[in-house]
């Protein structure tokens, strides 16, 4: 789950009221006419604990992962009507399933295979023929790892559990190099001593090997904490890390107020072994995350992520900052925005109000469990980032012997700001949820979509919500209870936000559905996206919204 926000200091805000074109009245919201709703025809549902999916011009892919068993089902993305569905039976079978490369406009399904007699993983492609909604007749070798390989335990069927998330897939901004990356399962345990090898296999538009490397990190898993890695459409390799300054494991010393860690970014050059090794100076910045991105403007990187001053408790933003790296390897546009107290107070409680305002007084206040979720590059270099407070609660209750432990998942408000090309900020709005959920993420969160000179953000919410104002807290939104799907969307240059209403799960053109999860949104083109849902009696449907912008 990714990551965050900000703002300039003297710069000051107004509290712009929430357009809402949607009225709550007699239990009835009119819905947008920003937006067009379509609903295709049901097909039969598909039972399966994983579904993945993408486009092709005008068609929908779907695949879908029971234990050992994939579906794949394609669709016409203008009808909405099924177009062929495939099961392929076993194929899973002793495998674990990796993940869908998508490289322009090809599909590969990967999966691993662990070879516990010769100690070799290997991970197989198979790639979607998208015009026949089938798969090519073999699987073929993508890349093989000499001993075993780290991953996450998890559940892959009913009461069945393997290790997933071995290999994980990083893309180029034009989509056209994609950076398969591991981590070998550690020889000692012991993280003063053991230093991460890592893994990078770099590949091209048609999935052909153009490099591989394994590299030993310099620094010793105790030392170095590695954020997140990228590639750029050259095929170069990065790898973001923080790095200790005395290589202890303390973030920070008793009686400093810097951080005991800088930031660098490990360049791996294209086919070769060659790395170098930028840092970044972060003076008295504690990170609270951090994460990578390439440019769609030349081929830079662009850094972005939340930070807090004075090493606060960590899930505590003070603001958010934003550098550029450019290829000969100098840091540029270094910037640190601190989020006002103005903007913390907007959509909040009384309660939160006046611990803001007394941690306030303390230069202590701060956006709390704050997680970066996408940062959007514009073609003049200005970049969109948004984050969304995420976190979690676990209890346990004691009653007649029994122990019962529940945790519950909290998807809450959105911070989005602009920040232009040369680091100033443009603008900063904070965007008002409250979701709860005990089934990880469901049918919570937030989708972006940049559309036309506007910004989409797209999520489940409350009745109760259709007319908030800044004054008022958002009422709560209970994942599975319906909702009505929502959207908030900001103006480019201005920063100016509008709330509007999509349509309501009970009602969707006449249909009550249900089952949504917001990782199913798929984007069509620009200005149109897709949803499936389920709409009972053994039958899923498609939701298509087209953006009337």
């Amino acid at each position: 789950m990714k990551r965050q926000l900000v703002h300039g200091a003297t710069v000051l805000f107004l509290l712009v009221a929430l357009v809402s074109p949607a009225s709550a009245q007699d239990d009835i919201v009119h819905t947008s006419k920003d937006f067009t709703v379509e609903l295709g025809p049901p097909y039969p549902v598909v039972d399966a604990p994983t579904k993945l999916y993408f486009t092709k011009g005008n068609t929908l892919i779907s695949v879908k992962i029971e234990g050992k068993d994939i579906t794949l089902m394609t669709h016409d993305a203008g009808t909405l009507k099924l177009r062929t569905t495939r099961l392929q039976e076993g194929e899973l079978k002793d495998r674990v399933f990796e993940g869908v490369i998508e490289l322009g406009d090809r599909f590969f399904l990967t999966y691993s295979e662990w070879d516990k007699a010769k100690g070799i993983m290997t991970l197989y492609e198979r790639e979607i023929d998208v015009e026949a909604g089938n798969f090519t007749e073999k699987a073929s070798e993508l890349l093989r790892v000499s001993g075993k390989v780290s991953g996450t335990l998890s559940m892959t069927g009913f009461y069945r559990f393997g290790v997933t998330d071995q290999f994980n897939y990083h893309y180029s901004h034009d989509g056209n190099k994609v950076m398969v990356q591991y981590r070998k399962k550690p020889e000692v345990k012991d993280d003063s001593k053991s230093h991460d090898l890592i893994g990078l296999v770099c590949f091209g538009p048609g999935l052909e090997k153009l490099w591989e490397q394994e590299f030993r990190m310099p620094y010793t898993e105790e030392e170095m904490d590695i954020e997140d890695y990228s590639v750029d459409r050259d095929g170069n390799s990065y790898i973001l890390a923080k790095v200790r300054k005395d290589g202890s494991d303390r973030d920070k010393k008793r009686g400093e107020d810097e951080a005991n860690y800088r930031i660098e970014l490990l360049r791996v050059k294209s086919n070769t072994s060659e790395v170098s090794t930028t840092p970044v100076a972060i003076g008295d910045k504690f990170i609270s995350s951090i994460s990578l991105y390439e440019a769609g403007d030349g081929g830079d990187m662009l850094c972005a992520g939340s930070y807090n001053t004075g090493g606060k408790k960590w899930y505590i933003a003070d603001g958010i900052f934003y550098f550029r790296l450019g290829k000969d390897g100098g840091v540029s546009n270094l910037v640190f925005h601190e989020i006002p107290v103005d903007i913390l107070n907007q959509y909040a409680s009384k309660g939160e109000k006046k611990k803001n305002d007394k941690a306030e007084e303390e230069d202590e206040a701060g956006f709390r469990s704050l997680e970066m979720r996408k940062l959007y590059v514009a073609q003049d270099g200005s970049a969109v980032i948004s984050g969304e407070q995420y976190y979690e609660v676990t209890t346990t209750t004691y009653s007649n012997g029994r122990t019962t432990t529940t945790t519950r998942y909290f998807y809450r408000d959105i911070l989005v700001t602009k920040v232009n090309a040369d680091g100033s900020l443009a603008w900063m709005r904070k965007l008002p949820k409250y979701q709860i959920g005990t089934n990880g993420r469901g049918g919570m969160g937030m989708e972006h979509i940049a559309s036309g000179k506007s910004h989409y953000f797209f999520f489940l919410d409350n009745l109760k919500n259709m007319a908030l104002t800044p004054d008022k807290a958002p009422a709560r939104h209970m994942d599975g209870a319906g909702g009505f799907f929502t959207a908030y969307k900001i103006d480019d240059a201005t920063g100016e936000v509008t709330r509007h209403s999509v349509f309501d799960m009970r009602d969707v053109k006449g249909t009550e559905v249900f089952q949504f999860m917001t990782s199913r949104i798929q984007v069509v083109d620009e200005n149109e996206f897709v949803v499936e849902v389920y709409k009972k009696q053994k039958e899923d449907v498609l939701i298509k919204v087209k953006i009337n912008d």
